[in-house]
């Protein structure tokens, strides 16, 4: 029993050893909620949780449906007096056809028609939605308006760093503050995608249509180059490689011929980077994603996934990521197929059949940090709702959870 004690003690210490890392703001910009000077949410801040839908419990009984009459029967030779059909474009009268149009016949079916009104009694409560911390820290606004800001999208070196960052770039340059992604991806392979961008306005009431996979990319695109609520909406089921995974869920090439794939969303110094727009996969599939992401930066953390990362009311539902491959490997990795990390968004009716994988490279007791891969998120701080994944989940390394919908999760 102690034992049992001491190792649920243990697993409480692991899971908030990540809390700082993700609600606090330290010495960057605020942009509201819990932070060094602000650990807890009160009245003045306004922040409440919403609460989830409750179901209702009515059962449909007879009642609640209605008859429909609609005849499935085709006339054979045998409905005619004569035994001969009809030919094309002739109008014959089926003088001895018998059939009656029944239940058993599949002509009369049964449509539900339920005028069932939620009460007491059925339990039903709608979703409700929470409120955001509006609190503002002055403190770490002030401290991070008197130090510059490295703005570099990669990592600089000594032979090549960027001239236009205001901390790497200048005379007095100093490329060991570099925030830049120290990444490389696998080949893309030898056909490249050329983005191609879709109808609509990428709005909620008119969503982006994405119907290929140069819609998508191009999305992908104006997502990770700053429009972060960018919505849409897919209207076909989108292959970007072919026959990715063998039947035993490995791949069926090293990956050098395969197209790569770049998440949307990335969680950039204090979340600004996050997706937060609707993104409807209206029940079609995405096949075929390849993600191979190493980083070499200690500093740095990898979300990997269709999405990378997903922010305060960011949504996505109803997509499937099928016969896909995705691997990230570094110190501190969150690895999904529908999403690599989860700020604050929602993923709805989602789904994930292909293979994630992961390497975590951290091995210090004293770092504090732990990786996290699971076969829809790869950690989630928010709602996962109506989500499975029946493909291969799996991790090296002892710095690291794992689980078959999501590798950890903070609240749903």
């Amino acid at each position: 029993m102690r034992k049992r004690i001491f190792a649920a003690f243990v697993c409480l210490c692991m899971l908030m050893a990540l809390v700082p890392s993700m609600a606090y703001a330290g010495d960057t910009v605020s942009v509201g909620g819990l932070c060094e000077h602000h650990t807890q949410h009160d009245d003045a801040c306004g922040y409440s949780e919403g609460t989830a839908e409750v179901p209702c419990s009515h059962e449909h009984t007879e009642d609640c449906y209605t008859q429909a009459t609609k005849c499935v029967h085709e006339h054979t030779a045998e409905c005619y007096s004569d035994g001969i059909l009809p030919a094309d474009g002739e109008e014959k009268t089926a003088d001895s056809c018998s059939h009656q149009c029944s239940e058993e016949s599949g002509c009369i079916t049964k449509e539900l028609n339920c005028n069932h009104e939620h009460d007491a009694n059925c339990g039903y409560a709608p979703a409700t939605a929470g409120t955001p911390c509006t609190y503002e820290c002055e403190i770490c606004n002030a401290q991070a308006a008197e130090e510059p800001e490295c703005i570099c999208e990669t990592k600089c070196t000594e032979e090549e760093s960027n001239v236009d960052c205001p901390v790497c770039g200048g005379e007095n340059g100093d490329i060991s503050g570099c925030m830049g992604a120290a990444m490389m991806l696998a080949p893309m392979g030898a056909g490249a995608i050329t983005p191609k961008e879709p109808e609509g306005e990428g709005i909620e009431t008119k969503p982006y249509q994405i119907k290929t996979k140069e819609d998508l990319y191009w999305f992908a695109n104006e997502v990770n180059g700053g429009n972060t609520d960018a919505c849409a909406v897919l209207t076909k089921n989108i292959t970007i490689n072919e026959n990715v995974l063998d039947e035993n869920g490995s791949l069926n090439v090293d990956g050098s011929g395969l197209k790569q794939w770049t998440p949307i969303g990335s969680y950039g110094i204090g979340g600004e980077k996050a997706y937060i727009g609707t993104f409807d996969g209206n029940r079609h599939t995405i096949s075929g994603l390849y993600v191979n992401i190493i980083d070499s930066d200690e500093s740095n953390a990898v979300y990997a996934g269709l999405f990378g990362c997903v922010g305060t009311n960011g949504k996505i539902q109803n997509v499937g990521v099928v016969d896909s491959y995705i691997s990230a490997t570094g110190d501190k990795v969150c690895v999904g197929g529908v999403c690599g990390f989860n700020v604050g968004g929602t993923i709805e009716n989602c789904y994930n059949t292909g293979t994630i994988t992961a390497t975590a490279t951290a091995q210090a007791q004293a770092t504090g940090i732990y990786s996290s891969v699971g076969g829809v998120c790869g950690f989630s701080f928010w709602n996962i709702f109506n989500c499975y994944n029946t493909g291969k989940v799996s991790v090296t390394g002892d710095r690291a959870w794992v689980g078959g919908v999501s590798g950890s999760m903070e609240r749903k």
